[in-house]
């Protein structure tokens, strides 16, 4: 189960990197969120891009469940795999932020 985690925890990691501007799919991310300030206005859309590509923690719930689906973990084990990947990504996220103020 750790070793899953770890796999979808960097899975993640790698969707928020590449949604960062300047990178692969920054026009996507901008693309998107424009459509989602469109939809559901600015502070909804700020809300619901948290877990699409905004907050390594966040991103936990919505790609942990979509990465456990892909790669076969029973629904039995889908909260606890959801909840490993949150605190590898917590502990990422703590990482990054001690990188961009040294």
């Amino acid at each position: 189960m750790i070793e899953t985690s770890l796999s979808i925890s960097l899975c993640i990691v790698a969707i928020h990197e590449c949604t960062q501007d300047g990178m692969i799919f920054c026009r996507v991310r901008a693309y998107v969120a424009t459509m989602l300030d469109r939809w559901f206005g600015d502070s909804r859309s700020e809300w619901l891009q948290m877990p699409l590509w905004g907050c390594l923690t966040c991103m936990a719930s919505v790609w942990g469940i979509v990465f456990s689906l892909v790669m076969g973990v029973a629904l039995v084990d889908m909260p606890v795999t959801v909840l490993i990947v949150c605190g590898i990504n917590t502990f990422f996220s703590k990482i990054r932020m001690n990188e961009q103020y040294e």
